[in-house]
This record gives structure tokens, C-alpha cells and sequence, in this order.
């Protein structure tokens, strides 16, 4: 689905992901309608916790320009032995995920179903 989205809008949802993380968190764009929140000192449920509140405030929030959006989101957690690319490429599994079963949705891929799918 393409979105004519400008970089104003990006930012007008960018504004709300940060109103809603910690001090300590980190929101960035992550590529073309991407974000990407990194949360240090969190676990799995927590960082469920975080993108299904996320979830419900980008769906509840009425932008100027776009309107009201909804958003999907990947979940995985650091686990020893990962780098960046194994902890990124769950995210992004968890994602493509959450758009093939409906989107507005939150998914998680642990290191147990990433290492299955690989198989």
C-alpha cells in the first residue's frame, strides 16, 4: 500500500511515538514509513507492553494532514550471542508478520521461531 506521506507527517508521527517512550528509550526512522524503538533494560513483555500502547495511541491520534493512522509492529529482544543484524532481522520478521495477518497489529519473534523458520 503506498503512502503520500511527507516528511512533516513523518514527523508528526514520530512526535507522538516519543510523547509515549521513556526518557531512556530511543525512537528513529528506520527506513521509507519505518520507526524503530530501541528500549535498554527491558524485557520482552515489557517491550510488548510499550508497542501495543504504541499501537492504540497512533490509532487514537487525529493528525492535521493524514488523518488517523494505524500502525504494525515487529517485536524481539537482545539475546545473548545476538548482533545487531540477528536482533533487527527479528524485529523486521515481526513486522512483516503483523502486515500479513492484518496489520494494526503487534507481533513478536523470538529467537525459538526465528531459528524454526530458518530450518
Amino acid at each position: 500500500r503506498e503512502t503520500d506521506f511527507s516528511s512533516g507527517d513523518y514527523q508528526s508521527i514520530a512526535d507522538v511515538i516519543k510523547a509515549g517512550v521513556r526518557e531512556s528509550d530511543f525512537v528513529g526512522r528506520w527506513g521509507g514509513e519505518e520507526f524503530i524503538i530501541l528500549s535498554p533494560q527491558t524485557d520482552i513483555v515489557g517491550a510488548v507492553s510499550l508497542a501495543e500502547k504504541m499501537r492504540a495511541r497512533l490509532e487514537s491520534t487525529q493528525f492535521d494532514k493524514i488523518g488517523r493512522r494505524t500502525a504494525s509492529f515487529g517485536v524481539a529482544s537482545f539475546n545473548r550471542g545476538d548482533d545487531i543484524e540477528k536482533l533487527i532481522g527479528r524485529a523486521d520478521a515481526g513486522l512483516y508478520a503483523a502486515k500479513m495477518r492484518g496489520r494494526n497489529r503487534v507481533e513478536v519473534i523470538t529467537a525459538d521461531k526465528q531459528a524454526k523458520s530458518e530450518t
